[in-house]
């Protein structure tokens, strides 16, 4: 598999290359190992990475209210839980677990 952002699962692996346009997909057919590129079309992705996310929040003060399936405190904990893990797992040179 390449480099990049690793996401696995129990029916394969996510690559997401940061620096491309494209997904690896890795996964097992007949027992054999399998990937498939898979291309994304990122125009200006930073430009508006965040532009819902701010939206949201504007909309959340004004009404009080958060959206319907918004995230939650403990889902930010979670997140930061995952972002702590990745620092620690570079610093490291190895897997780490994520705290919970």
């Amino acid at each position: 598999m390449k480099d990049g952002l690793l996401i696995e699962g129990t029916l394969g692996s996510l690559v997401v290359d940061l620096w491309a346009n494209e997904l690896t997909r890795g996964f097992s057919e007949n027992g054999n190992p399998k990937s498939e590129i898979i291309s994304v079309e990122l125009n200006d992705a930073w430009d508006d990475a965040f532009d819902s996310e701010h939206r949201a929040f504007a909309q959340a003060i004004e009404t009080e209210q958060l959206e319907v399936g918004a995230g939650s405190g403990e889902d930010g904990k979670l997140v930061q839980s995952i972002v702590d893990a990745i620092y620690a797992s570079d610093e490291l040179g190895r897997e780490v677990n994520i705290e919970q």
